[in-house]
C-alpha cells in the first residue's frame, strides 16, 4: 500500500491545488492501475471534502491548514481530510439540500459514491473510502523461514504434524 499525505493552506483557492494533488498521486501509484472513474470520484469527494474543512472548520481561519492523507493499494483507496476544530454550531452531516441554497451537497456526494465514509476519530477531519475491481497482482515476497527455538511450542507441535 503507498500513501502520501499533504499540508494545504485554508483558503478556497487551494481547494483546487488539493484536487490536482490528488489526481496526480493517484496516477502516479506504483502497481495500483488505479481507474480513471475511480481518479475523477476521488477528484470530485476531495474537492467537496476540502471545501468543508475551509468553510466549516477553523482551517480557514488566517492562517489555517487542512492536510489530506491518501492510502492507496490494489482495488482500495482511502482518503482523509483533517481539519481544526469546527466553527462553533457546526455539525459533520449528510443533511438533504434545498432547491435554493448554493451549498450543502458536498457530503452528500460523498455519501453517495464512496463505498465507506465517516467523522475521523478525533473529530477533526472526513474520511473516504473507494474501492474497484483489480485484477490480482503478484505476489509480495515471502518472509524467509525462521526455525523455532526447540523447546517453543511451535517448536512441539511441528513435531506433532511431522
Amino acid at each position: 500500500m503507498s500513501a502520501y499525505t499533504a499540508p494545504f493552506p485554508g483558503t478556497l483557492d487551494s481547494v483546487g491545488r488539493a484536487r490536482r494533488w490528488t489526481v496526480a498521486m493517484l496516477r502516479a501509484t506504483p502497481n495500483t492501475d488505479v481507474p480513471a472513474e475511480v481518479i475523477e470520484t476521488a477528484e470530485l469527494l476531495v474537492s467537496e471534502v476540502a471545501t468543508n474543512a475551509v468553510r466549516h472548520t477553523l482551517s480557514g481561519a488566517p492562517g489555517g491548514v487542512y492536510g489530506i492523507s491518501l492510502h492507496v493499494g490494489r482495488g482500495l483507496l482511502r482518503a482523509d481530510v483533517t481539519n481544526r476544530a469546527a466553527l462553533p454550531g457546526t455539525r459533520i452531516a449528510a443533511r438533504p439540500a434545498t432547491f435554493h441554497r448554493e451549498g450543502g451537497r458536498g457530503l452528500i456526494l460523498v455519501d453517495a459514491l464512496a463505498h465507506a465514509w465517516g467523522v475521523l476519530p478525533t473529530g477533526n477531519g472526513v474520511h473516504f473510502t473507494l474501492r474497484w475491481d483489480a485484477p490480482p497482482g503478484p505476489m509480495p515476497p515471502l518472509a524467509p523461514m525462521v526455525e523455532p527455538a526447540p523447546d517453543s511450542l511451535a517448536a512441539r507441535w511441528l513435531r506433532l504434524l511431522s
